[in-house]
């Protein structure tokens, strides 16, 4: 759950890209940025040390920045900065693309197996949850050996639980119900 804080902010932000007409240029600043931070340990801490004073901060972001992120997205970074909230920087960027997948009407889902699913199958998937839920729903894919057979969507508050672990887990309930009726 995305807090109010970072929900304020990525609103504001994402409004006033979209005022200055650079959404998509900052969108992809913003992938960038977090892959940058995913790779480097190093930048991902700088963002959150509280050891660093807002204004060396503020210089390391434009020296580090000038030239690779546009300069609108250079300023929300001092910005965040100047403000003390760039350690809240990953979860207002999530905020961001929660706002602009919700603005395109995409949801994103997660589907767990125990084997690999082909393209075919993982299409047809998304196509299945996206009539049903009424918006076009992107899914991550992930092998989880725990669930022993089946499948498991998660869309939004939704869970799709078709596992043969859950089926053995009511099995066991009605089981144990029975022997205490």
């Amino acid at each position: 759950m995305i807090p109010r804080l970072a929900r304020r902010y990525a609103s504001a932000l994402y409004a006033s890209a979209q005022e200055a007409d650079i959404l998509d240029v900052f969108l992809s600043d913003l992938q960038s940025l977090k892959s940058m931070m995913v790779r480097s340990r190093d930048l991902a801490l700088f963002f959150h040390s509280p050891v660093i004073s807002p204004e060396k901060k503020k210089a390391a972001i434009e020296a580090l920045f000038d030239g690779i992120l546009s300069a609108f997205t250079v300023k929300v970074l001092i910005y965040l900065a100047d403000k003390g909230r760039e350690n809240k920087l990953e979860v207002i960027v999530e905020a961001i693309m929660g706002l602009h997948r919700e603005a395109l009407g995409v949801e994103l889902g997660r589907v767990e197996t125990t084997v690999s699913l082909d393209t075919e199958m993982r299409q047809r998937i998304e196509r299945v949850l996206s009539h049903t839920r009424k918006k076009t729903v992107q899914c991550s894919y992930s092998q989880t050996p725990q669930i022993i057979g089946g499948i498991v969507i998660r869309v939004g508050d939704t869970v799709y639980d078709g596992s043969v672990s859950r089926q053995l887990e009511l099995i066991r309930r009605q089981l144990v119900e029975g022997t205490t009726s």
